[in-house]
């Protein structure tokens, strides 16, 4: 699940850049910091770039250790565990592959990464609903939402919140949050 989420996080994060960046090259966030602060704004994108690198780490140490408790109580084994593993690797680059194209192919390419995805899992006899059931330990709640501040309807984040342009696919399946958490 924390792959699903660490992959959706550089995906949104890329995309939101990608639309952002100006005839420079950087984004108007790092622009405007480097402006107002007399800063060379290599320097700050250096900072974003890291921080960004940072949150990626921190994201994929808990879902390593979110797979490392599936393991412990028999949800998976220790070669789903990999298979997951190295799964979300080829995941990340699928996503890389289509981050800049239109918001309308972007959804389809997504679509059919999630298709794929269930039918990988399936293959693999990976329960996504018990994984995603048993994810939380507190963190989601027995229908996987959220259970913060928003209890689990996204204000602004994600397909519930608004993310999606265009018609978003049908919330609600286990297996289409967990890939939407990419």
């Amino acid at each position: 699940l924390l792959v699903l989420v660490a992959v959706g996080a550089v995906f949104g994060a890329t995309l939101v850049a990608a639309a952002a960046e100006d005839t420079d090259g950087y984004p108007p966030i790092i622009q405007a910091l480097a402006e107002r602060f007399n800063l060379n704004a290599d320097d700050v994108k250096e900072v974003f770039d890291e921080q960004h690198e940072a949150k990626r780490d921190k994201m994929q140490q808990r879902h390593e250790d979110h797979l490392d408790e599936a393991v412990e109580a028999g949800t998976l084994t220790d070669e789903q565990k990999e298979a997951l593993l190295k799964k979300k690797e080829e995941l990340r680059v699928q996503m890389d592959e289509i981050k800049d194209l239109p918001p309308e192919e972007r959804f389809e390419a997504m679509k059919e990464t999630h298709e794929e995805f269930k039918a990988w899992a399936e293959e693999s006899g990976i329960d996504l609903k018990a994984l995603h059931n048993g994810a939380g330990k507190g963190r989601f709640g027995p229908m996987g939402r959220g259970m913060g501040r928003h209890k689990g309807r996204g204000m602004g984040h994600g397909p519930r919140g608004g993310f999606w342009k265009g018609a978003p696919p049908a919330s609600g399946s286990v297996e289409q949050d967990t890939l939407l958490a990419l």
